[in-house]
This record gives C-alpha cells, sequence and structure tokens, in this order.
C-alpha cells in the first residue's frame, strides 16, 4: 500500500476537507 506521493494524496484529503468545512460553514 506504499504510495509514490503520500503527500499528494493527504493534500487531496485535506483539500476535501476544506471544501467540506467551506459549505458547512457557508451554511451558518
Amino acid at each position: 500500500m506504499s504510495t509514490p506521493q503520500p503527500d499528494h494524496e493527504l493534500m487531496d484529503l485535506l483539500d476535501r476537507i476544506a471544501a467540506q468545512d467551506d459549505t458547512a460553514l457557508k451554511r451558518l
């Protein structure tokens, strides 16, 4: 399960979380 670019996957995950946070904040 070793990926050549683990950082890329992490950034992708953070990007998704950030997008979810963005929509959650807009709902408030």
